[in-house]
């Protein structure tokens, strides 16, 4: 049984919620995410656009839950380069998503990672480092993965803006953390330990570098 096949099963399954189209919505965004994790795009996004129509339809176009769903059809067309469209979809999302709840709610908080995320991928990298510092001082000193997954895309984003010091004491942080949380041989611990190589390389200290990878 591959997961593939569960997940073709979940969307037959979806299409036979139509009178519970909040629960609907629910497994077509999760769906849709799973999809996209797989790299399949196409299928994601036709998930993922039909989860934020049955939301509007169920709970109407200025609830919380559509600007949600919107955040999520974002990362899904920031994945496939239309990031003109997926910046107007995050932003979109933050609004609905932030109206009437505090900067530090979840969905906020979200939402405006994503946001980060998709300027970094279009190359807007001082507006990504200005909005997800915003993120991380908001969520505060204490050891939890949404800190760690905050200061890891500011390191990103410093990293592509050619600002290796400060990606590398991030990334730094961010190690200390996933190793606090998770233990050494997590496969996140891993992707901090390549995060900190690459600096290296690009810095030219390619036996820092070769150190890290091989860790």
């Amino acid at each position: 049984l591959r997961v593939v096949t569960l997940l073709d099963r979940g969307v037959e399954q979806a299409r036979q919620l139509e009178n519970e189209p909040v629960a609907q919505a629910e497994l077509l965004q999760a769906l849709g995410e799973l999809y996209q994790k797989l790299g399949n795009l196409p299928r994601a996004d036709s998930l993922l656009t039909a989860a934020v129509e049955r939301r509007r339809q169920a709970l109407g176009p200025s609830h919380p839950d559509v600007g949600r769903a919107l955040v999520a059809l974002g990362l899904a067309r920031a994945d496939r380069a239309q990031y003109a469209e997926a910046e107007r979809l995050v932003r979109e999302g933050l609004v609905l998503g932030s109206q009437g709840r505090p900067a530090t709610h979840p969905d906020a908080l979200e939402a405006t990672t994503a946001l980060a995320h998709v300027l970094r991928e279009r190359g807007a990298y001082d507006s990504a480092i200005a909005v997800q510092e915003r993120v991380v001082r908001l969520r505060g000193d204490s050891a939890t993965p949404e800190l760690a997954a905050g200061l890891s895309e500011l390191a990103a984003a410093h990293f592509f803006a050619g600002h290796y010091a400060v990606a590398d004491s991030l990334n730094g942080r961010v190690l200390a953390l996933s190793r606090t949380l998770h233990g050494d041989r997590h496969p996140l611990v891993a992707e901090d330990l390549l995060n900190l190589g690459a600096i290296r390389f690009d810095r030219g200290d390619y036996v820092g570098a070769e150190r890290y990878y091989r860790q």
